[in-house]
């Protein structure tokens, strides 16, 4: 669901501190780069743990791209963000690798 996908990026972006200053800079981080990033993980991996999406940043700025880039990815089909339940891991799935939902229970798919 979209609150397990916002809870989920929150405690990616809790690990950054909060910097007072004001200085705006560019960061060299491109929506695009970021799409074919996932596209090219996810081809070579059935899925991906939403932690290992992550690790690589090292900005707050890399987090809320990767994240806007999940999103593209999942509105476009390429994608699929599955969790088994409320406490456990969200896995990203490349939809050649979508997970089996049971016929009698339907998944928290997003």
């Amino acid at each position: 669901s979209m609150a397990a996908l916002v809870k989920a990026l929150s405690g990616v972006l809790s690990r950054f501190e909060t910097v007072a200053t004001h200085e705006v800079q560019l960061e060299p981080v491109s929506l695009e780069e970021r799409v074919a990033w996932l596209r090219e993980t996810l081809q070579g991996r059935p899925r991906l743990a939403w932690s290992e999406l992550f690790s690589g940043s090292h900005t707050r700025i890399e987090v809320i791209v990767t994240f806007i880039a999940i999103l593209e990815l999942a509105k476009a089909g390429a994608l699929c963000v599955h969790q088994a339940d409320a406490t456990s891991e969200l896995w990203v799935f490349g939809r050649a690798a979508l997970p089996a939902a049971p016929a009698d229970e339907p998944g928290e798919e997003t």
